[in-house]
């Protein structure tokens, strides 16, 4: 196979049927992926991702849902073999898709892993008295978070076992997006499609690593 790639995953979802949009595509394919996730650990729900995975394969049909698997499959490996980065974010931008998520903006990724830096000490300091757990109340694709994984593992630091995220996003694309990648991370989180202003909670979801942690 191939060496996994953004370019590839974008190429697949550009090769599609031109009968919906590529920010249309971008985002089933999104939805489809959490459902599968969030169905492997939250029972909560349960039923009601079922129903909407099984509309996008009636919406769909075999042939995209096989690409959509292929895509996956890439992303497992991108994750596995090239390291921690918000891979999501790069291929929704480098698709034109973060034009229509209006008012919002996507943090590049060098700049996730400066700004990491700059407070990596001090979340080492508190991991050495135990546990801990790192917030972000509007946290996108998990870019800001994904860049502090990405330094922690490179100083040897195992974050899947002692280290709790809790992060929330009001825009529910945005929250699976997060979802999806901090579980490919093996990191303990627990994602929440929340108004940050309001308090209101729309959905929540653990990943696998949280159930183990």
């Amino acid at each position: 196979m191939l060496e996994p790639s953004i370019s590839n995953i974008v190429k697949k979802i550009q090769s599609t049927d031109q009968k919906y949009n590529y920010d249309e595509i971008f985002f089933d394919w999104i939805k489809a992926m959490f459902y599968v996730y969030a169905n492997s650990c939250n029972k909560d729900g349960y039923e009601d991702r079922e129903e909407k995975f099984n509309r996008l394969v009636e919406k769909h049909g075999a042939k995209t849902m096989q690409m959509f698997y292929e895509c996956q499959a890439e992303l497992v490996m991108l994750f596995e073999e090239k390291g921690i980065d918000d891979y999501l974010g790069k291929i929704h931008h480098q698709l034109g898709v973060h034009n229509k998520m209006k008012g919002q903006f996507f943090t590049p990724f060098h700049l996730a892993k400066m700004m990491a830096e700059t407070q990596v000490s001090e979340v080492i300091k508190e991991l050495e008295k135990g546990k801990i757990k790192i917030t972000d109340s509007a946290c996108g694709s998990a870019c800001l978070l994904l860049g502090m994984l990405a330094v922690l593992k490179e100083k040897g630091i195992n974050y899947q076992k002692n280290i709790m995220l809790v992060c929330s996003d009001l825009d529910e694309n945005a929250i699976q997006m997060a979802y999806i990648q901090l579980s490919l991370t093996g990191v303990a989180a627990k994602c929440e499609n929340k108004n940050a202003l309001t308090g209101e909670t729309f959905g929540s979801w653990f990943t696998l690593g949280a159930l183990l942690f």
